[in-house]
């Protein structure tokens, strides 16, 4: 896995040793490291402490060189691999010197003999790197020399120059369609930090909170895909979940984009809120169906009641027509015919009730 670190602005000031250091950090399992330098230099102390952090990692160090002025050209020769944007003045080495000094003549004297301690280091410094013999090397840092990614690499500092790459875009009238191409994937975060005369800016996105999300090995006119690394607006590795403007959603691990998640549909979202809708109804229905079957005993036992009841007055009423019959057929007026009716009747309710 390779990290990426950025260096940018003023070292010592926006960006410190500890800064490198978090950066580096922040990463898990590294097999190797890409240090994006876009400064105009700094301090001597932190960019020789930066320079000494980098060597001392025990994972291959890629520097590229956006522009490396001063004792960011220290830093940027923490490399095995060291690259240079195409162009001029990439690089610049000159001697140190002392700003806001205020002191008596013996401070003068001290201030001055640091100084020329310190150039001399920088002479060796930049002579081991570039094999050039030291009065040619003291020369070119006093004469404040700024350097081509051409004349870099010529000298020793750089050992690669890397061309800007440029998105070439045609009408295909088969298709009916604008069709761009795709920038190779190596473009690295370098890109992030490019000045007014590039071709080729990083990709940036903001998610629906309106932070942005910058992929500094992407171009432009690419799409994000799972293992791509991503920084904030602090150029810091982005970690957890992040929701787009579209819907969808990306999951981070130190930088690294591990998982995309495309947003819903309309389709989808129907079909959830009809499936919500028809969810809410059967409850409803099932608390009805619940309510009233909490009266079905009652209403069972009214019917019990009133089917007795009605039996027995049925039941009543037949003892009486049987009572007035028995008179009736033991009259001497009854006939045979009216004996017939009264055990028809008699039959007929019996086989009712």
């Amino acid at each position: 896995m390779k990290g990426v670190i950025n260096i940018q602005g003023v070292i010592g000031e926006d960006t410190t040793l500890l800064d490198v250091i978090r950066q580096y950090k922040s990463y898990k399992g590294l097999t190797e490291v890409e240090v994006i330098i876009n400064s105009v230099g700094g301090s001597v102390d932190s960019g020789q402490s930066i320079f000494s952090y980098l060597r001392n990692l025990q994972i291959p160090v890629t520097t590229v060189a956006v522009k490396a002025y001063s004792v960011a050209s220290i830093v940027f020769m923490a490399g095995d691999v060291r690259i240079v944007e195409a162009g001029s003045d990439r690089l610049m080495i000159h001697n140190p010197w002392i700003s806001n000094f205020s002191g008596g003549s013996d401070d003068l004297i001290a201030v001055s003999k640091e100084l020329k301690s310190i150039e001399n280091d920088f002479i060796k410094f930049y002579s081991t790197y570039t094999n050039i013999d030291t009065d040619s090397i003291s020369q070119l840092l006093k004469n404040e020399t700024f350097l081509s990614a051409d004349e870099a690499l010529e000298i020793g500092l750089a050992t690669e120059v890397k061309e800007s790459l440029q998105a070439v875009a045609y009408y295909n009238k088969e298709e009916d369609k604008k069709i761009m191409t795709k920038t190779e994937k190596f473009i690295n975060a370098m890109n992030a930090f490019f000045g007014s005369d590039s071709d080729i800016k990083a990709l940036l996105i903001q998610d629906a909170n309106g932070d942005e999300i910058s992929f500094p090995d992407l171009a432009e006119t690419d799409e994000p895909q799972v293992g791509d690394n991503a920084v904030d607006a602090d150029n810091k590795p982005i970690e957890g979940e992040r929701v787009t403007t579209d819907g969808s959603t990306m999951i981070f691990e130190a930088g690294e984009l591990k998982e995309i998640i495309p947003a819903e549909s309309e389709e989808e979202v129907e079909e959830t809120e009809e499936e919500v809708v028809e969810e809410e109804v059967a409850e409803t229905v099932a608390e009805e169906v619940a309510e009233e079957e909490i009266d079905f005993e009652a209403i069972l036992k009214v019917f019990e009641e009133g089917i007795l009841a009605k039996i027995k007055a049925e039941n009543d009423s037949l003892k009486a027509e049987i009572v007035a019959m028995k008179k009736l057929v033991g009259s001497p007026e009854a006939t045979v015919e009216a004996r017939t009716t009264i055990n028809n009747k008699v039959s007929k309710n019996y086989l009712r009730s």
